[in-house]
């Protein structure tokens, strides 16, 4: 089908694969699969190159930065407008959890709910009029490990406990805080000592800063009907203003990243929170995303992660700017790694 849209600028997907099946039955069995072979098709048509080798990433990004005469569009603006149309805005996901009447008053934002398949379900009884196995938020897959990372909205004043439920029931060991509170956040770590939070009670062990950007937390949380205490380590990133679509500086976002992997395992869920729990934390996992794929293959390929990420929550990544962010945060990532060794 491919060398068909080289030489006759068409293609013609149905028949190709009715002809398959006359050959040998059960070709192309079922619809996911005909589905990828329109996105395959549509991607390599429009984007025939989305990923480049370690070496070629400054050249590449540069590249793909300038502006195509003929289309007045640069390269990722292009990838960027093909991972919208091929991952549309969740048509097909429910969402019923999320907007049933005793769950809605739980979400900051009407129209940034997590789907059915991908939210978590909290089991640890909760403890106010209302409480169910519901909170607003997202477990993505990375491509080792299922339910490695859980994003979330900053808890208002009557869901502080399910946050606390969600570390708990989940087992997270890490939590990274991209905005900074306003008044309608609630603050669900003390200032100093200990602060009682429902069936919680959550103690600042130590607080310091490694850079002047991020503030480390290191929390005791016990839990008064399980009668036990487990350690949380926050990271509070200060480098990205509310009202502003990406982070102040791509190095710090970058060191922010490393840091994070460097002190955590990966054997347990990593808890990012936002003001949404969608915005700021999309780019977030896209970001460690390709990162990821830098450090396993030697390749960047920000396209495929954004489109993994989209298939937990759609949309995420929602400008062109956050996507542009990612290649900037790979060149950071490849700088460092650069330092490093020439420091050795």
């Amino acid at each position: 089908m491919m060398s068909m849209i080289e030489h006759e600028k068409k293609v013609d997907i149905f028949n190709f694969v009715n002809n398959m099946r006359k050959r040998r039955s059960f070709m192309v069995q079922v619809q996911s699969q005909y589905e990828f072979i329109y996105e395959t098709l549509l991607q390599w048509s429009v984007c025939p190159v989305v990923t480049c080798h370690v070496p070629d990433i400054a050249m590449v990004r540069s590249k793909w930065r300038a502006i195509d005469p003929t289309t007045g569009k640069t390269e990722m603006a292009k990838q960027f407008e093909l991972l919208d149309y091929i991952t549309p805005g969740g048509a097909n996901l429910t969402t019923h959890s999320a907007l049933r009447p005793d769950n809605v008053k739980k979400n900051r934002f009407p129209d940034r709910v997590p789907a059915d398949r991908s939210r978590p379900r909290l089991t640890m009884e909760g403890d106010y009029a209302g409480a169910n196995d519901y909170i607003n938020a997202s477990v993505f897959n990375s491509e080792g490990k299922k339910n490695a990372y859980i994003s979330t909205q900053w808890p208002l004043s009557s869901t502080v406990t399910d946050i606390l439920r969600l570390v708990w029931d989940y087992g997270c060991q890490a939590v990274v805080l991209l905005d900074e509170m306003d008044k309608t956040c609630v603050q669900f770590w003390p200032t100093q000592g200990k602060k009682k939070c429902g069936s919680f009670t959550v103690e600042l062990f130590e607080e310091y800063q490694d850079v002047d950007f991020v503030t480390k937390r290191v929390l005791n949380i016990t839990s008064t009907s399980e009668k036990e205490a487990r350690r949380l380590t926050q990271y509070h990133f200060h480098g990205w203003p509310k009202n502003q679509s990406v982070p102040k500086s791509k190095s710090n976002f970058c060191w922010l990243i490393l840091h994070i992997q460097e002190e955590n395992d990966e054997e347990r869920p990593l808890l990012i929170v936002c003001i949404d729990g969608f915005g700021k934390s999309g780019t977030f996992l896209a970001a460690m995303a390709t990162i990821n794929k830098v450090k396993r293959d030697k390749t960047m390929d920000v396209f495929s992660a954004v489109k993994r990420l989209r298939k937990t929550r759609p949309g995420v990544v929602d400008s062109l700017e956050r996507y542009e962010l990612c290649f900037d945060v790979v060149e950071a990532y490849s700088d460092y790694v650069k330092t490093y060794v020439n420091a050795m």
